[in-house]
């Protein structure tokens, strides 16, 4: 693919020029035709500035990079496992492609299929509540379960939770993908390294920055728009009032995409940037799967195996609980009373226990097992 007078190869040499200013790269393409063209021009140094080129990006290009050094950068990226993929690739994701600006080249490990059927980015606070954590790996592990795929950012937090719940599902053999906000060789946070192999082994880990970009707080962003745009539509588990979130729901309703949010508490900080969506209007409440899911023409039905296999990952506080409901239906202040736990604590189990499917609430708050 990457082979001497291949479009391809011309491609990642520019990536390497301008990296994240996909604007100019397809700029350059426009006027010259062709990767190869600006290749050839830049050679003769013939490249200018311009309103639409900064006299960086013409410097970097007029400077680049001749054929043998291509050929050594090639040869360092495939000795690591490091794969890459050009936007005019039909291997590149299809709906990344769609966006005006997408990654020119792409860096991936694992596995990167074109198109798939529910891409679902789930996102939010790094530092979330042990209710954003239970509730983004349970929709998570649900989102595949029911043929979904997960997509997050790798972050501490929601993002973490959401990788973890979606490999837990054994329903799909690819669970979920990573967009990096960092080269493969200095993967951020530091600490998801592990959890970033695993990922490579049931989905993908991706990113735009080439090996030696510097990890800065500018790539963030530009990963966001990545992963909205590699999703049909994007859950905010938790986000406070001022969020990056934010800046990933944004490029969602730019490029077209769904934007759902978790519902929270009212005095609950990491829920006052959901619940503004949703007064809003900018998100659609997820109260379960099937609100996600019927945005797609499909309904969860589940099922006994399903079930055992959900009660199975409970934790022991929330099994207690949905065997205390079991027995037979009760309401939420019986439930203190017998449970011995705080109304917050409750809360967090029962929103678990609801998202998973194994109770119902009705009028009272009164809750019975499915």
């Amino acid at each position: 693919m990457f082979e001497r007078g291949s479009e391809y190869r011309y491609w990642l040499w520019m990536h390497t020029c301008l990296t994240t200013a996909s604007r100019t790269f397809y700029y350059l393409i426009s006027e010259y035709r062709s990767a190869k063209a600006v290749f050839e021009a830049a050679a003769e140094r013939k490249i200018v500035q311009t309103n639409f080129i900064s006299k960086a990006a013409v410097d970097r290009l007029n400077q680049g990079m001749d054929e043998d050094k291509i050929d050594e950068y090639i040869a360092r990226y495939e000795a690591k496992g490091i794969r890459m993929v050009a936007s005019i690739d039909p291997n590149y994701p299809r709906l990344l492609a769609e966006i005006f600006d997408s990654p020119s080249i792409l860096y991936y490990k694992g596995e990167l299929h074109p198109e798939l059927d529910i891409p679902i980015a789930v996102i939010g606070a790094r530092k979330c509540t042990d209710y954003g954590r239970r509730v983004a790996r349970t929709l998570s592990k649900q989102l595949v379960d029911f043929g979904g795929c997960v997509i997050s950012g790798l972050a501490y937090g929601i993002d973490t939770e959401a990788a973890m719940g979606a490999l837990k599902s054994k329903a799909s053999d690819y669970a979920t993908i990573a967009v990096l906000g960092s080269s493969f060789d200095s993967v951020y946070p530091k600490a998801n390294e592990k959890l970033a192999r695993q990922i490579e082994e049931r989905g993908a880990v991706v990113t735009e920055f080439p090996n030696g970009y510097p990890t800065t707080s500018k790539n963030f962003p530009a990963r966001n728009r990545v992963i909205s745009g590699l999703s049909r539509g994007v859950m905010v588990v938790e986000a406070g009032e001022k969020s990056g979130t934010s800046i990933t729901v944004d490029y969602a309703l730019e490029q077209g995409r769904d934007v759902f949010a978790v519902p929270g508490r009212l005095t609950d900080e990491m829920s006052f940037g959901t619940n503004r969506m949703i007064r809003e209007g900018t998100a659609k409440p997820v109260f379960g799967i099937n609100d996600i899911l019927e945005e797609y023409n499909l309904h969860a039905e589940p099922n006994k195996t399903l079930r055992k296999e959900v009660k199975q990952t409970l934790e022991p506080d929330t099994l207690y609980v949905y065997e205390v409901i079991k027995k037979a239906p009760i309401n939420f202040d019986e439930l203190c009373i017998v449970t011995g736990y705080t109304p917050a604590m409750l809360n967090c189990i029962l929103t678990e226990l609801e998202f998973s499917s194994l109770i119902s609430q009705s009028l009272g708050r009164v809750y019975t097992a499915l």
